[in-house]
């Protein structure tokens, strides 16, 4: 069965925040209720905020939708996830990860971060 991958769109804006988490929304529970599994694809950065605080609200507010649907899916056995990708990352791992997490035998409500933009620091 095919996933449906919905991107994070970057410089959005406020105008296009809401729009856009709307229209995710929408994606990502037709999907899990069609029995497809579901990842969303964030940047690492935006994640992170380092960068505009529009791309971040974007990026919190798809991953706050994966844990939602996840929690909601439980029972139903919905598999949902979410990708932060750094700039770097190659596509061929990108790729790999959207496929192991569009596993239904895998987890769901996961995060999984592929770069090093954390690395080192301390999260108090």
């Amino acid at each position: 069965m095919t996933s449906v991958v919905v991107e994070a769109g970057t410089d959005v804006g406020l105008d296009g925040l809401e729009p856009a988490l709307l229209d995710a929304f929408h994606r990502l529970r037709d999907a899990v209720l069609a029995g497809r599994p579901a990842i969303v694809v964030v940047r690492e950065r935006d994640l992170l905020a380092h960068g505009d605080e529009f791309d971040a609200a974007l990026a919190h507010g798809l991953v706050g939708l994966v844990r939602a649907l996840a929690i909601e899916g439980a029972k139903p056995g919905w598999t949902i996830n979410a990708l932060a990708v750094a700039d770097d990352t190659a596509d061929a791992e990108r790729a790999t990860w959207v496929e192991r997490l569009a596993d239904p035998a895998g987890a769901s409500g996961a995060v999984v971060r592929l770069g090093r933009g954390h690395l080192g620091k301390l999260a108090v």
